[in-house]
């Protein structure tokens, strides 16, 4: 939410706790999902344990854009998308940071994929 009272009164109503920023939200969450449309990177690598999975969803446009360079380019990364096409003319996160799809979640699917314990997959 974009006021702390705001925040408040949202994890009262979903039994959660509030966060003070986005670090103190993530460093210890398995999962992460960004929903929010922003032009500028709120995630960075340094918010993110290992073996975190993050979904970024926001991020449907090449102007917008949640992840940093430093998640996108990081080489204990695995990115993976819908279609590699539409990612290379959709996501501002792939597109800004200048990269590509290591995988299609359908190939993952079809090749029983098994994460590495200590990887970050977005």
């Amino acid at each position: 939410n974009r006021t702390p009272s705001r925040a408040v009164t949202l994890a009262e109503e979903l039994n959660c706790t509030p966060c003070e920023s986005v670090e103190e939200a993530c460093r210890d969450a398995d999962i992460i999902c960004c929903t929010t449309g922003t032009v500028d990177p709120i995630l960075h690598r340094r918010h993110i344990k290992p073996g975190a999975h993050i979904n970024l969803v926001g991020s449907s446009s090449p102007s917008k854009r949640e992840a940093a360079d430093d998640v996108m380019q990081a080489s204990d990364v695995t990115l993976v998308a819908d279609s590699r096409q539409a990612a290379s003319v959709e996501s501002g996160d792939f597109i800004q940071a200048g990269v590509s799809p290591h995988h299609e979640i359908g190939e993952l699917l079809d090749a029983g994929y098994t994460r590495d314990e200590t990887g970050i997959t977005v």
